[in-house]
């Protein structure tokens, strides 16, 4: 079974309103820095990602590999998944896998954080947390509404590492970014594992990412 969603923002845009919209980055005048910290945080974060270029170089994303989804007291399902990203506001995922899926409404705005530490909302804020976090790490809350999204950085490299989310139906889940690789110039993850406080919800394990691939409406039909 194939399964596919996508976000198109216009107008009011709602579904992602509250954390993300049509700005890339902090490099847009709406993104306010309410510490000196965070900026800190996330403009080395972003040269960490971008060691020879720039993450606002990026305009597109495509991504494809592997998705293994756990069950309980079963055979974890395994099927393919590719995504595609047109910044600003493009986002079409599509699984081929046993049984059918839904999508957060974050997810963009989740992936492209942890990405490259892209801050896709038109009034956002950005403040270094109150939490001291796990040793060796350090992090700042990014959002436009109550719940944030928090991202963690590696305190030696800056490379992010994960994004918490507080705002979803399951409670607390956690995307976690691995297998960090050269794509043209950027380290892009090519493992993303999705948790929340009790079980693992999905892998995503990429074999091949794109930059700024040429994309029309057409690649965003599911």
């Amino acid at each position: 079974m194939t399964v596919g969603w996508a976000l198109r923002l216009a107008g009011a845009r709602s579904g992602l309103t509250r954390l993300t919209a049509a700005v890339i980055a902090f490099s847009a005048s709406s993104v306010q820095f309410l510490d000196p910290a965070a900026k800190a945080t996330i403009e080395r974060s972003r040269a960490a990602v971008a060691a020879k270029r720039s993450v606002d170089d990026i305009r597109t994303m495509v991504l494809r590999g592997r998705l293994r989804i756990p069950v309980e007291h079963g055979q974890p399902l395994e099927g393919t998944t590719e995504i595609k990203i047109a910044l600003p506001d493009r986002y079409l995922r599509v699984d081929s896998i046993a049984a059918s899926r839904g999508a957060t409404d974050t997810a963009l705005a989740k992936l492209l954080l942890g990405m490259a530490a892209i801050i896709h909302s038109e009034r956002a804020t950005v403040k270094s947390s109150a939490d001291e976090g796990l040793p060796g790490t350090h992090a700042v809350d990014v959002g436009a509404g109550r719940s944030p999204l928090r991202l963690v950085v590696d305190d030696e490299s800056g490379m992010p590492l994960r994004i918490v989310d507080w705002s979803g139906s399951r409670g607390t889940t956690v995307m976690s970014f691995a297998d960090r690789r050269d794509v043209d110039g950027f380290l892009l993850p090519h493992r993303v594992t999705t948790t929340t406080t009790e079980r693992v919800l999905e892998t995503l394990m990429f074999d091949e990412i794109r930059i700024n691939s040429r994309l029309t409406e057409m690649d965003f039909k599911p």
